[in-house]
């Protein structure tokens, strides 16, 4: 099953995750330097198709609590890291243009 779709059929709206790879029999790395919310995943096109492996829990020793993902994908966690930053970027520029544009027509109304 498809990363997107795993999503949304098995996880709840507004949850904590991480992406894990396997890179051999006993180890995983994690593929995000830090726990996302599901919905950032679902809008990142290039991680749509990535294929599910397993869940392995909802702990990560140190950090806060969220669902921990196995998935099967070439991509390395640099490149995983930089479509959650540039999705962030992206994010963050519509905001500030949603702003401005408000703050404009404000001012225009005066």
């Amino acid at each position: 099953m498809t990363l997107h779709d795993f999503i949304e059929k098995f996880i709840a709206r507004n949850t904590m995750i991480r992406l894990w790879k396997n890179i051999d029999n006993t180890s995983r790395l994690m593929l995000t330097d830090e726990a996302v919310m599901e919905w950032e995943a679902l809008r990142i096109k290039e991680l749509s198709d990535i294929e599910v492996i397993c869940i392995t829990d909802i702990v990560c020793e140190r950090d806060i609590e969220a669902v921990n993902i196995v998935v099967d994908t070439d991509l390395g966690r640099e490149d995983v890291i930089k479509l959650f930053r540039d999705y962030e970027k992206e994010r963050e520029a519509e905001r500030k243009y949603q702003c401005e544009g408000c703050v404009q027509k404000t001012l225009k109304e005066d």
